[in-house]
């Protein structure tokens, strides 16, 4: 019986070993359970307390993105030579009985738009007409159809009164453009 009491003895030890083995494993699992519970709990608390996002920005940002892509076909689509720009302003300027004075051209400056270079080259004009005539002329000019490269910057106009006692004006005034077209660097 002795031999039976050993063995009872050390499965007794090695159950008595398992057991504490498995217990502190247990309170390990357990201790790690509640860590992540309380982190769990927190991140919760903190994303109900952060701010609902517009529901509207991703279209606001489709839009955005459209028209930036639109401005970008745009610029790119048709590039008409200065030459090409001014011959057509001059054309349009006499089918609308308007005056065109001096065109003063400037150096050209490179602007990014987008990731793509583009270069704009300044234009200056002195219009004179009526201010029917100016208006109209000033509509095609800004027509992209017809002038799909140029861009208008500024426009000042003075009216004066002819001196024959009528009650007609002449409208004088100063017309700044740009003609754009793609650098040579662009992607």
């Amino acid at each position: 019986m002795p031999k039976t009491k050993v063995i009872l003895s050390a499965i007794s030890v090695c159950l008595a070993v398992a057991f504490c083995y498995l217990l502190t494993g247990y309170i390990r699992q357990d201790t790690l359970q509640k860590r992540l519970d309380t982190q769990i709990t927190q991140s919760r608390q903190t994303l109900a307390s952060l701010p609902v996002p517009d529901s509207g920005l991703s279209q606001l940002y489709e839009e955005s993105h459209q028209t930036n892509q639109d401005v970008k076909q745009s610029l790119a689509a048709r590039t008409d030579s200065t030459t090409d720009v001014i011959d057509r302003l001059l054309q349009n300027a006499e089918a609308l009985e308007v005056q065109i004075e001096p065109i003063i051209g400037g150096d050209y400056e490179e602007k990014t738009v987008g990731k793509s270079e583009y270069r704009f080259q300044p234009i200056e004009l002195t219009i004179t007409g009526s201010l029917d005539d100016i208006l109209a002329f000033l509509q095609v000019v800004e027509n992209p159809d017809l002038y799909p490269n140029v861009v208008v910057n500024h426009l000042s106009l003075n009216q004066t009164q002819l001196p024959d006692n009528t009650q007609e004006t002449r409208i004088t005034g100063s017309l700044a453009l740009s003609v754009v077209s793609g650098s040579s660097d662009s992607p």
